[in-house]
């Protein structure tokens, strides 16, 4: 997809839009003390709505 317009990709994506950015995110993942100690370190993620969360918030 064009990097100004998602079109018809998942709003709960959790992938990186380029491959440096990808990159950049698996450096920071693998500088994480968890998985320094632990190369099978699992991370966990929580996917919220965005109008959920404001709801929260505000």
């Amino acid at each position: 997809m064009p990097t100004n317009n998602i079109a018809n990709a998942s709003a709960g994506c959790l992938l990186g839009r380029t491959r440096e950015g990808h990159r950049e995110f698996m450096q920071l993942i693998k500088g994480d003390s968890r998985y320094q100690r632990d190369r099978s370190f699992i991370f966990t993620t929580t996917v919220i709505a965005g109008d959920d969360l404001f709801k929260r918030l505000g």
